[in-house]
């Protein structure tokens, strides 16, 4: 006659079971949170390579943040050199190298939520994302000049030998708006992971975020590391710390 497990074995082998279960799911967790944070890193370098391809072709110049209307997520040059398949049925334009910035989601932070976001035709269209609400470009000097927004043709791309110590000026970094300005740095931490306007980075990875340096490494950094200013002003001086 087999013999039947009496009610308090049950509940041990339950006790056991949940134990190991609590012990397990947060290494789970840890474990997944970092391959998502190495496919967003992965995806930072492919874009600092990208760009550093870029300037090859383009006279040393980086891609321009925003020139002529066209913003770097909409710079169909940059994507196809980065190797990134993009929406080629809604705003393409090649005559002048335009697309509407949404690509694969392959190319998109796993954490950038917003970007994921099947409800809002703007974040999803057509099969792919917008890659504005996963990563956004360093628009301190370029888009300003320590003045005022929007200075059409003086949003000029930085030639690239001229910057000094790029592998501490950020080009790319996570963020859910395409620009990004030393004010906002701190934004996220209040907002969080909305399709806000605000253009400061998303830190979206245990509270630190992915950057692309100039010199096209890609690391992890911090709210306290992110904002310091020579991360994003005055490219072609020297600074201090």
């Amino acid at each position: 006659m087999k013999k039947l497990f009496t009610l308090i074995e049950l509940l041990v082998v339950i006790a056991i079971i949940s134990i190991l279960a609590s012990i397990l799911l947060p290494a789970l967790n840890q474990a997944r949170n970092a391959a998502r944070k190495t496919t967003c890193l992965n995806i930072m370098k492919q874009f600092g390579t990208a760009n550093q391809m870029y300037a090859a072709s383009y006279d040393d110049f980086a891609v321009p943040g925003l020139k002529s209307g066209r913003a770097w997520k909409d710079n169909k040059a940059f994507f196809d050199i980065a190797g990134c398949a993009y929406d080629t049925a809604d705003g393409y334009d090649p005559n002048r190298n335009l697309f509407s910035g949404r690509i694969d989601g392959r190319m998109i932070c796993p954490n950038a939520t917003v970007a994921f976001d099947g409800s809002n035709t703007t974040a999803v269209k057509n099969g792919y994302h917008q890659v504005a609400f996963s990563y956004g470009m360093s628009s301190e000097d370029f888009a300003a000049s320590e003045g005022g927004w929007a200075n059409g043709d003086r949003n000029a791309p930085f030639k690239m030998p001229r910057v000094i110590n790029p592998s501490q000026r950020i080009l790319f970094a996570d963020a859910v708006n395409w620009a990004l300005r030393i004010g906002d740095m701190e934004t996220y931490l209040v907002k969080g992971e909305t399709a806000a306007t605000y253009m400061g980075a998303a830190y979206r990875h245990g509270t630190r975020a992915n950057v692309c340096m100039y010199d096209g490494h890609a690391e992890t950094q911090g709210p306290a590391e992110v904002k310091k200013e020579r991360r994003w002003k005055k490219l072609y001086e020297p600074y201090l710390d």
